[in-house]
């Protein structure tokens, strides 16, 4: 998949960020989630489910490459299963996105107009949406 596509389409639709959650299933004790930012920026966060809910990681990218390949900071998070983090991006459809040729599809969760603890502020984003193409 050509990941300037989703790229242009945040950008078109004027919000910071598009967000995808893992479709449940299995015994999966994570959340996951994948936020795309407009600007190229990748993020994976992995949440634990149940009696000690929150967030256990949190990982970041500049971008992917032409090929959907994503270069994660692993150095971001001290999580052991950090590696379970998507590695390509090699499909859309169905509403989603698939990564790393797996079965599970990840839905589109949100679109975050504007992300201020990530850097991606109401003014930013108002000077982008009123300056940027």
């Amino acid at each position: 998949m050509n990941p300037s596509n989703l790229f242009s389409e945040i950008r078109n639709s004027k919000c910071a960020a598009f967000v995808f959650e893992k479709s449940p299933g299995g015994a999966n004790r994570f959340r996951d989630r994948v936020i795309f930012y407009y600007d190229g920026k990748v993020r994976f966060e992995r949440y634990c489910m149940g009696e000690a809910a929150g967030k256990v990681c949190e990982l970041t990218a500049e971008s992917l490459d032409e090929r959907g390949a994503i270069a994660w900071n692993y150095d971001d998070c001290s999580y052991s299963k950090k590696e379970e983090a998507p590695k390509v991006l090699t499909g859309a459809g169905r509403g989603g996105l698939v990564f790393d040729g797996k079965v599970s599809l990840w839905q589109k969760h949100s679109e975050l107009k504007s992300d201020p603890d990530h850097g991606y502020g109401f003014f930013k984003m108002l000077w982008w949406r009123l300056f940027k193409k």
